[in-house]
């Protein structure tokens, strides 16, 4: 499958490990809530190379099971090994939808880092689902639970200004260029990282998960309806998309960890995903526009489109 070859480059696997952020909610959850994890049964699902099934050892758990579909399964392996976590964790490499449910006992809990650009862009979310209604016990946990969509109109002088470059190439005009990569880099999202001083107006929730209750119906097309009061002056480029996840036991509420990929917070490799509009256009404060959100499932990913009336 096109979608576990991408993950076969260690490149990949390493600008995740390195995003602090990311590995700092997974750890910190982990480990403040290790006596949900100890002499447990674990399922870390898109277990990479085995960072996540590696906490969970280490946290106590009786049993891992480290589930990849790609060749990274074999490197996983060997870290495992390399780490003295062999008895612990088993790498099963296959796609969790292949693991016939006689093959695995049933398990406590299911971790998994699923999320893609936006959340929803070619994340493993329909896998983790199969995992749970397959594999989970009734009164299991899914690490994290809770994840959340947001959506806020933003400037983006520094984006813009980028085709300006095509106006003098060493004395030439090369407009035409810039008018291409412009055209072609508008009709579909880009991956920024933004500025908090970039956003035009509060964000607003597009779509909020809870994975112990979400259905594969749920999640095929998602619509939303969102009318934006700018808090000052400025000019719209486009509208960005970004989420959170919330870890959490649902109870205890003073060990849950939020990851945080808004641009209030540390900047991750998810960055932001940006909706350009074809004209840029003023604004005042106080000023409104409404739009519409549609995300239709394609796949892995989902198609993306935005309509406003900033406009009319």
């Amino acid at each position: 499958m096109d979608y576990f070859k991408s993950y076969e480059n260690l490149e990949v696997h390493r600008l995740m490990l390195a995003d602090k952020s990311r590995m700092d909610a997974y750890q910190s959850f982990i480990n403040e809530n290790a006596a949900l994890f100890s002499g447990k049964i674990v399922m870390d699902v898109g277990s990479g190379l085995g960072i996540l099934s590696l906490f969970c050892a280490k946290a106590g758990a009786k049993k891992v099971y480290a589930v990849e579909g790609s060749e990274m399964a074999k490197m996983c392996e060997t870290i495992i090994k390399d780490n003295n976590f062999s008895d612990t964790i088993q790498v099963i490499h296959k796609a969790v939808e292949d693991i016939q449910v006689s093959d695995i006992e049933k398990v406590d809990i299911i971790v998994s880092e699923w999320m893609g650009f936006y959340l929803l862009h070619e994340s493993m979310l329909h896998s983790v689902l199969f995992a749970r209604d397959t594999f989970l016990k009734d009164d299991g946990l899914i690490v994290p639970r809770i994840a959340n969509i947001y959506l806020s109109p933003v400037e983006l002088r520094d984006f813009k200004s980028k085709f300006d470059f095509w106006n003098n190439v060493y004395g030439f005009d090369f407009s035409s260029a810039g008018e291409a990569e412009r055209n072609t880099t508008f009709g579909q999202a880009q991956i920024e990282n933004i500025k908090a001083q970039d956003l035009l107006a509060e964000e607003q929730l597009v779509l909020s998960i809870d994975l112990k209750a979400a259905t594969e119906e749920d999640l095929e097309s998602i619509i939303g309806t969102f009318k934006f009061t700018f808090k000052k002056y400025g000019v719209i480029h486009g509208f960005a998309l970004w989420f959170d996840c919330i870890f959490t036991d649902g109870e205890n509420e003073e060990t849950e960890v939020t990851l945080d990929t808004s641009p209030n917070s540390e900047s991750t490799h998810w960055k932001q995903t940006i909706i350009p509009v074809p004209e840029a256009f003023l604004v005042e404060e106080n000023g409104e526009v409404n739009c519409k959100l549609y995300l239709k499932r394609d796949g892995r990913s989902y198609r993306i489109e935005l309509e406003h009336d900033l406009d009319s």
